[in-house]
């Protein structure tokens, strides 16, 4: 999870995980290096998945009973360059 985080905070390339070099960065510090960061990108995006269902989960339980509101950002540019930003609301009733 540690390295899934660094991974996208510094928008490293899941690939570079299997490779060799990487792995063996670790080997002096746990002799089980080889099997701890034995994954790959499908890996990654399976826990990402897995925790995303974990905060729905945590969210939904929370919520049980009560009504709220989830505010949604989201900005990106296109291939040619044209910006677009969006807010999303949705009432959350039960």
């Amino acid at each position: 999870m540690a390295a899934m985080s660094w991974a996208i905070s510094e928008y490293a390339s899941f690939n570079q995980f299997t490779r060799p070099t990487f792995r063996n960065m670790f080997e002096p510090l746990n002799k089980m290096a080889s099997l701890i960061t034995n994954f790959d990108r499908r890996g990654i995006r399976k826990e990402g998945e897995r925790l995303g269902q974990l905060a729905q989960k945590a969210t939904k339980k929370e919520m049980d009973g009560r009504k709220g509101t989830a505010w949604t950002t989201g900005h990106w540019i296109s291939s040619n360059d044209e910006t677009y930003t969006t807010v999303m609301n949705e009432v959350i009733e039960k």
